[in-house]
């Protein structure tokens, strides 16, 4: 038989174990109840959305303001509707215990009937689907893809992003630091043939390299991505192939500290980069784009890591396949309007002199708008970034021409002003562009008088 000492000894035993079973049980995540499920799931739509939740088990309980369902909560008895971008959580309550939250994000909008959902990959705006930590700034847990495909983009705890509540022209914004901060896109990033990107981006400095989406593996050299060119701070899409890569460059170069739509499309070997629907040159010798799973996804840096970019980001659309002109130019239009980014473009020129006949030579000049850069052709042709900048001097008109000007503020292109000149040609006559022949200039002195 046991001792007393022995009995009391066990008994001690017994009852610090089942002290120790009874500290882990509350301690532990009270969830003996499956999450329910919520349909439609994440994504975007241009009509009203029936929502149906059901459960295992449980009464379920839901939120549509994003606070965490309680008992509190309104009680799921029937499907509802829901016409406008809502975040819906719930849970299933069962004899004092609570499921885990399931969320889902619906994007619903008529104004997204521009957004094509056919080949859609990636879709992230920072007005829905952002999970954040709280607090001030708030960093970025989560950024949810509202495309369907799950392509969540996640930071790591030394490396969030903040959410800016107001951070694009009084709409939702995501900001890097330049230095740290990034998200990680899902590791089975997939493209078909072709390409169509579009980020909205307001850099706080343009910095060269910095890159705002790279897709790719490393060490498979197959990335697609958006970055800051590594000098003249246009935007570039690179296309990798293996051991071949190419870019396409936007028009005109990226200003710090304007909301500004980079977007660019790849069909087969030729792509173009666009700057507020403005295009670039076409790269006609760009890689054929591999039909490969991409691994090494990130969005404010490069996929292994560096070239990060400093400055808000508001939206991003990645498709698995190349957009006709009439759906870019959609998309394009939706993003110029709903960031209103015209709105920071400067006006049309005004040209001194109106158009007409003039008795003899005479000087114009071209007025601005203050911080805006002006180009200038004389032979007809439309101005572009690339036409001879107009540096505030009277200008000659000598003969007859066409006079043509363009203002560039903020990346976004002013109207074209135009004047023609006609000038007696018998005495002042157009130059021969293949006389070689140097001017001479005979002056006549008047005779002085006594």
């Amino acid at each position: 038989m046991q001792s007393t000492l022995a009995r009391t000894k066990e008994r001690l035993w017994l009852e610090t174990v089942g002290l120790i079973i009874l500290a882990f049980v509350v301690a532990a995540p009270a969830h003996a109840v499956n999450a329910p499920n919520i349909s439609p799931a994440t994504g975007s739509f241009t009509s009203e959305q029936k929502v149906t939740i059901t459960a295992a088990s449980g009464t379920i309980y839901y939120t549509i303001d994003g606070t965490v369902p309680t008992t509190a909560s309104t009680q799921y008895v029937a499907p509802f509707y829901v016409d406008d971008p809502t975040q819906v959580n719930a849970v299933a309550y069962s004899s004092g215990l609570y499921s885990p939250v399931t969320t889902v994000y619906l994007d619903v909008d008529p104004a997204l009937t521009p957004v094509l959902q056919s080949g859609l990959s990636l879709r992230l705006r920072a007005g829905l689907g952002v999970k954040t930590a709280g607090g001030v700034p708030s960093q970025v847990l989560q950024w949810y893809d509202l495309s369907g495909n799950s392509n969540n983009a996640v930071a790591d705890a030394d490396s969030r992003p903040t959410f800016l509540n107001s951070g694009m022209n009084g709409m939702p914004a995501i900001n890097f630091n330049g230095t740290s901060q990034f998200l990680s896109l899902a590791s089975d990033f997939a493209i078909l043939n072709g390409s169509s990107m579009f980020v909205v981006t307001k850099p706080t400095t343009v910095t060269s390299g910095a890159r705002m989406i790279d897709i790719g593996s490393a060490g498979l050299s197959i990335n697609l991505l958006f970055r800051v060119a590594n000098s003249g701070s246009y935007g570039e899409f690179w296309s990798y192939n293996g051991p071949s890569s190419s870019s396409a460059q936007s028009p005109s170069a990226l200003t710090a500290g304007a909301i500004q739509v980079l977007d660019a499309v790849q069909s087969v070997n030729t792509a173009t980069c666009y700057l507020n629907g403005l295009p670039g040159s076409a790269n006609s010798s760009m890689p054929t784009i591999p039909n490969l799973t991409r691994y090494t996804n990130s969005i404010g840096r490069a996929g292994t890591g560096g070239s990060y970019y400093e400055g808000n980001l508001a939206e991003i659309l990645v498709y698995s396949s190349a957009l006709s002109a009439s759906q870019r130019n959609a998309i394009e239009t939706y993003f110029l309007q709903k960031y209103r980014v015209l709105e920071q473009g400067p006006a049309a020129p005004i040209i001194s002199v109106p158009g007409g006949t003039l008795p003899g030579p005479t000087q114009v000049v071209v007025s601005s708008q203050p911080g805006s850069t002006t180009f200038i052709t004389r032979d007809g042709t439309t101005p572009s970034s690339s036409s001879p900048v107009y540096t505030g001097c009277p200008m000659n008109v000598t003969y007859s021409q066409t006079l043509k000007a363009i203002s560039i503020k903020n990346g976004v292109q002013s109207s074209v002003t135009s004047e023609t000149y006609t000038l007696d040609s018998s005495q002042w006559p157009a130059p021969n562009p293949g006389d070689t022949t140097a001017p001479s200039i005979n002056l006549e002195l008047p005779t002085p008088t006594q």
